[in-house]
């Protein structure tokens, strides 16, 4: 019988695959400015992901800063990709699903500050969806510290 880390892993992984697809679908049907920049930003906002059991700190902090950085390149006024916001999620989670918890303080800390550095550099980001990211993110990061205290002891 597969263990619960591992059926729990295999999920995460089939979500960020997803998210990334999905964010490079939606750059190419919506014809996004600056695309040839988005697309590769994708790949490192959302694939990093994929190494939490290695680097369980570095990856998801890597997109965070990641995610910050792109807000920077979005064109003012003009369209934005979505799906960002969920890879950023997902960070939280696994900030909280793989660190001990001084590090997933710490990557708590991070992710909320990037939350607030694109609220106010994105004009396009008002307070109230930045808050609703806050709160959502903060939740999934509890859930991944309730989900790395449910799995079954080595």
């Amino acid at each position: 019988m597969r263990s619960f880390r591992h059926w729990r892993g295999r999920v995460f992984d089939v979500l960020v695959v997803a998210v990334a697809v999905a964010a490079l679908v939606e750059i190419v049907l919506a014809d996004l400015p600056r695309a040839r920049l988005l697309m590769p930003a994708v790949v490192l906002y959302t694939l990093p992901l994929l190494l939490r059991d290695r680097w369980p700190f570095a990856m998801p902090v890597l997109v965070i800063v990641v995610q910050v950085l792109v807000s920077f390149l979005d064109v003012p006024g003009g369209a934005r990709e979505n799906w960002g916001v969920v890879a950023y999620v997902l960070a939280f989670w696994a900030l909280c699903a793989y660190n001990p918890l001084g590090a997933a303080v710490a990557g708590l800390g991070v992710a909320l500050a990037g939350v607030v550095v694109v609220t106010f550099e994105d004009v396009r980001v008002p307070a109230d969806d930045a808050f609703s990211v806050a709160l959502v993110g903060s939740l999934t990061w509890l859930a991944g510290g309730g989900a790395s205290a449910a799995q079954p002891a080595r």
